[in-house]
């Protein structure tokens, strides 16, 4: 069996892997505008903050399933010596991608950073560097997304 770049451990761990890793990813994207949602918000039973509450708990249950999966995806590669090319593409879009999901309440900085995280990923992968390119657009489209879901919560409802 010739392994291929796409191709790393068996399947079926793979596939386990990225479920866990994007179930994190997916708890993140929803517990951190839970959190500065309720920086305004006057929601509170007894004292307490439910959305940050709930926030606060949906990014740590997205970090315990996050990190695993990543390391387990990052170790099969490892394990099986295919080398991922690297590129200042994929870094660059990578950094962008991260800086648009945090920060949300910089009214334009996500819509940059996350174009500029779009662009890079676009040529970082044409280049060859599908892991950082792939996780910086991912990242970009997230803070994209995650802004103009604010932008229209505050202009609609406030």
């Amino acid at each position: 069996m010739e392994l291929d770049e796409s191709y790393f451990g068996s399947p079926k761990q793979r596939m386990e892997y990225k479920i866990l890793f994007y179930l994190g990813l997916g708890m993140l994207a929803f517990g951190i505008p839970l959190i500065s949602l309720d920086l305004y918000g006057d929601l509170r039973i007894e004292g307490t903050d439910i959305l940050s509450v709930m926030g606060m708990v949906l990014i740590g249950l997205g970090s315990i399933c996050a990190l695993p999966g990543w390391l387990g995806l990052r170790e099969e590669k490892q394990k099986y010596g295919i080398k991922r090319k690297s590129t200042l593409a994929g870094s660059s879009s990578l950094g962008f991608g991260i800086l648009s999901v945090f920060t949300p309440h910089a009214f334009p900085l996500p819509f940059i950073f996350g174009t500029l995280a779009i662009i890079f990923s676009y040529k970082a992968i044409k280049q060859g560097d599908n892991v950082y390119g792939h996780a910086g657009g991912m990242c970009g489209v997230i803070g994209i997304i995650v802004e103009l879901y604010i932008w229209i919560l505050f202009t609609v409802f406030v």
